[in-house]
């Protein structure tokens, strides 16, 4: 069985740094440890099971790619609305740059 998602209020978004077709990406720090992260806020949309088949490629993708030109998933975290939906968000290493 897989462990549940972390809620999303143990990160700490600060600001939103770009704003795409499949979600919205947050500077953010981990208040346990003091790192800055990217945090991708995925734009929710029902797939045939619930979660859309779009989320769950970007997530393994990020989990299994190790290379230094890649940044790396580190972990997913979720939010339940009021509806009874979650969001989903996806922690990532935070690159200094902009996006072209």
């Amino acid at each position: 069985k897989a462990d549940p998602c972390k809620h999303v209020d143990t990160i700490h978004k600060e600001e939103v740094i770009c704003e795409g077709t499949y979600g919205t990406v947050w500077i953010a720090t981990n208040p346990e440890t003091n790192e800055t992260l990217a945090l991708k806020q995925l734009k929710n949309t029902t797939g045939r099971n619930g979660f859309p088949y779009y989320m769950l490629r970007e997530v393994l993708f990020l989990r299994r790619l190790n290379h230094p030109n890649v940044v790396s998933g580190q972990q997913v975290l979720s939010k339940r609305l009021p509806d009874g939906t979650k969001e989903f968000y996806i922690v990532m290493e935070y690159c200094e740059g902009r996006a072209a």
